[in-house]
Protein backbone atom coordinates (compact mmCIF):
# COMPACT_ATOMS: atom_id res chain seq x y z
CA UNK A 1 0.00 0.00 0.00
CA UNK A 2 2.80 2.44 0.87
CA UNK A 3 4.57 1.89 -2.49
CA UNK A 4 1.34 2.63 -4.36
CA UNK A 5 0.98 5.90 -2.47
CA UNK A 6 4.52 6.87 -3.42
CA UNK A 7 3.81 6.18 -7.06
CA UNK A 8 0.77 8.43 -6.92
CA UNK A 9 2.75 11.22 -5.26
CA UNK A 10 5.61 10.88 -7.75
CA UNK A 11 3.13 10.81 -10.64
CA UNK A 12 1.41 13.96 -9.39
CA UNK A 13 4.77 15.72 -8.96
CA UNK A 14 5.78 14.77 -12.50
CA UNK A 15 2.50 16.11 -13.86
CA UNK A 16 2.93 19.39 -12.00
CA UNK A 17 6.51 19.67 -13.21
CA UNK A 18 5.46 19.29 -16.82
CA UNK A 19 2.56 21.71 -16.45
CA UNK A 20 4.33 24.49 -14.55
CA UNK A 21 7.92 23.55 -13.84
CA UNK A 22 9.78 25.34 -16.59
CA UNK A 23 10.13 22.39 -18.96
CA UNK A 24 7.56 23.83 -21.32
CA UNK A 25 8.79 24.30 -24.89
CA UNK A 26 5.54 24.75 -26.82
CA UNK A 27 2.52 26.93 -27.33
CA UNK A 28 -0.63 24.85 -27.81
CA UNK A 29 1.43 21.83 -28.85
CA UNK A 30 3.55 23.66 -31.47
CA UNK A 31 7.24 24.19 -30.75
CA UNK A 32 10.22 25.65 -32.61
CA UNK A 33 12.18 22.94 -34.40
CA UNK A 34 9.04 20.90 -35.14
CA UNK A 35 8.73 19.88 -38.79
CA UNK A 36 6.05 21.41 -41.01
CA UNK A 37 4.39 17.98 -41.31
CA UNK A 38 4.23 17.52 -37.52
CA UNK A 39 2.79 21.02 -37.04
CA UNK A 40 0.17 20.31 -39.70
CA UNK A 41 -0.88 17.19 -37.76
CA UNK A 42 -1.38 19.30 -34.60
CA UNK A 43 -3.43 21.84 -36.59
CA UNK A 44 -5.55 19.03 -38.03
CA UNK A 45 -6.00 17.26 -34.68
CA UNK A 46 -7.25 20.51 -33.08
CA UNK A 47 -9.47 21.39 -36.08
CA UNK A 48 -8.06 24.91 -36.36
CA UNK A 49 -9.06 26.96 -39.39
CA UNK A 50 -5.92 28.41 -40.96
CA UNK A 51 -4.97 30.74 -43.77
CA UNK A 52 -1.53 29.94 -45.20
CA UNK A 53 0.66 32.69 -46.59
CA UNK A 54 3.83 31.99 -48.57
CA UNK A 55 6.26 34.85 -48.05
CA UNK A 56 9.17 33.38 -49.99
CA UNK A 57 11.69 32.83 -47.18
CA UNK A 58 8.94 31.66 -44.83
CA UNK A 59 5.47 30.18 -44.77
CA UNK A 60 2.99 31.42 -42.14
CA UNK A 61 -0.14 29.59 -40.95
CA UNK A 62 -2.51 32.12 -39.34
CA UNK A 63 -5.12 30.07 -37.46
CA UNK A 64 -8.35 30.71 -35.59
CA UNK A 65 -8.19 28.62 -32.43
CA UNK A 66 -11.61 29.19 -30.80
CA UNK A 67 -10.50 28.15 -27.31
CA UNK A 68 -11.13 30.01 -24.08
CA UNK A 69 -8.39 32.63 -23.60
CA UNK A 70 -6.92 32.04 -27.09
CA UNK A 71 -7.98 33.92 -30.22
CA UNK A 72 -5.32 33.10 -32.80
CA UNK A 73 -2.07 31.26 -33.31
CA UNK A 74 0.49 32.03 -36.02
CA UNK A 75 3.08 29.43 -36.95
CA UNK A 76 6.09 30.52 -39.01
CA UNK A 77 8.18 28.00 -40.95
CA UNK A 78 11.57 28.62 -42.56
CA UNK A 79 11.48 27.48 -46.20
CA UNK A 80 15.30 27.22 -46.26
CA UNK A 81 15.30 24.35 -43.74
CA UNK A 82 15.01 20.84 -45.18
CA UNK A 83 11.72 20.01 -43.41
CA UNK A 84 10.43 23.61 -43.29
CA UNK A 85 10.92 23.69 -39.51
CA UNK A 86 8.84 25.88 -37.24
CA UNK A 87 10.98 28.79 -36.05
CA UNK A 88 8.30 30.94 -34.37
CA UNK A 89 4.91 30.38 -32.73
CA UNK A 90 2.71 33.34 -31.74
CA UNK A 91 -0.47 33.22 -29.71
CA UNK A 92 -2.90 36.09 -29.18
CA UNK A 93 -5.37 35.90 -26.33
CA UNK A 94 -6.08 36.52 -22.66
CA UNK A 95 -2.66 35.80 -21.16
CA UNK A 96 -0.53 37.84 -18.79
CA UNK A 97 3.20 38.04 -18.06
CA UNK A 98 2.56 36.38 -14.69
CA UNK A 99 0.70 33.50 -16.34
CA UNK A 100 3.45 33.00 -18.95
CA UNK A 101 6.08 33.07 -16.19
CA UNK A 102 4.18 30.44 -14.24
CA UNK A 103 3.70 28.16 -17.25
CA UNK A 104 7.32 28.39 -18.43
CA UNK A 105 8.80 28.43 -14.91
CA UNK A 106 10.84 31.62 -15.36
CA UNK A 107 10.67 35.33 -14.72
CA UNK A 108 11.33 37.67 -17.63
CA UNK A 109 14.84 39.04 -18.03
CA UNK A 110 13.58 42.14 -19.84
CA UNK A 111 10.32 43.63 -18.66
CA UNK A 112 9.08 47.09 -19.56
CA UNK A 113 7.03 49.24 -21.93
CA UNK A 114 4.59 46.39 -22.57
CA UNK A 115 7.36 43.96 -23.61
CA UNK A 116 8.76 41.01 -21.69
CA UNK A 117 11.50 38.60 -22.85
CA UNK A 118 12.59 35.30 -21.31
CA UNK A 119 15.70 33.40 -22.45
CA UNK A 120 15.01 29.68 -22.18
CA UNK A 121 17.38 26.74 -22.63
CA UNK A 122 18.62 25.65 -26.06
CA UNK A 123 18.56 29.23 -27.35
CA UNK A 124 14.76 29.53 -27.24
CA UNK A 125 13.28 32.95 -26.63
CA UNK A 126 9.86 33.56 -25.12
CA UNK A 127 8.36 37.00 -25.58
CA UNK A 128 5.22 38.86 -24.59
CA UNK A 129 3.67 42.07 -25.85
CA UNK A 130 0.69 43.76 -24.20
CA UNK A 131 -1.93 44.63 -26.84
CA UNK A 132 -4.23 46.39 -24.29
CA UNK A 133 -7.27 44.17 -24.92
CA UNK A 134 -5.16 40.98 -25.20
CA UNK A 135 -1.62 39.73 -24.97
CA UNK A 136 0.65 38.31 -27.63
CA UNK A 137 2.98 35.52 -26.55
CA UNK A 138 5.63 34.12 -28.86
CA UNK A 139 8.19 31.35 -28.69
CA UNK A 140 11.08 31.49 -31.15
CA UNK A 141 14.28 29.67 -32.06
CA UNK A 142 16.39 32.45 -33.63
CA UNK A 143 18.91 30.04 -35.18
CA UNK A 144 16.06 28.58 -37.29
CA UNK A 145 14.88 31.95 -38.60
CA UNK A 146 15.11 32.58 -42.36
CA UNK A 147 17.79 35.27 -41.85
CA UNK A 148 19.92 32.96 -39.72
CA UNK A 149 19.58 30.05 -42.17
CA UNK A 150 20.56 32.29 -45.10
CA UNK A 151 23.60 33.49 -43.16
CA UNK A 152 24.60 29.88 -42.42
CA UNK A 153 24.39 29.03 -46.16
CA UNK A 154 26.79 31.87 -46.98
CA UNK A 155 29.43 30.59 -44.58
Amino acid sequence: MWKFGCILVVGAAAYCSNAYGGDRRDILGISPGMSHADAQRVISDHHWTCETRDRGVMIVDDCEVNKPKVERIKISYATASPDHSVFRVEMTGSISVAEASRQFGRTPEINGNGYSIWNLEDGLELGYYDLNSAGQLWLEQPKLSPASLQQQKKQ
